[in-house]
């Protein structure tokens, strides 16, 4: 059991929270057709997803090119490794499919409220 998998009801913790985008989205997707953008991002997200929750964080939202990720402060130094792991193995993932990218990560450290909202079976 996790952190996450733990939340029954709304509760105040500790967590790290990132909020990161690529440079250049725009520009490449305009360029690219909308079948092979969303293969392109759905694959990263998927990536970015396994390496945050690897660290004991949560690829919480998507939109896009932007994601949003917390960690429990147990796991805030994991966390700050996984960020930089996604930013080095998202940008190699990337660029293997031609585009050529870094993410800009902006992370805070407060107190938020988090509860649990659905799981990866029951979204649609």
């Amino acid at each position: 059991m996790s952190f996450w998998t733990q939340l029954r009801m709304p509760t105040e913790r500790e967590l790290l929270v990132g909020f990161h985008d690529l440079a250049g989205y725009m520009r490449h997707a305009e360029k690219t057709e909308p079948q092979e953008l969303l293969a392109t991002m759905a694959g990263y997200f998927a990536l970015t997803g396994q390496l945050v929750g690897d660290a004991g964080g949560r690829l919480i939202k998507t939109l896009g090119d932007a994601g949003l990720v917390a960690f429990p402060a147990e796991a805030a130094d994991a966390g700050v490794h996984a960020l930089r792991s996604v930013q080095s193995a998202g940008r190699e993932w990337l660029a293997q499919r031609g585009f050529k990218t870094w993410d800009r990560w902006r992370s805070t450290w407060s107190a938020a409220r988090a509860r649990r909202s659905s799981t990866s079976t029951t979204r649609r």
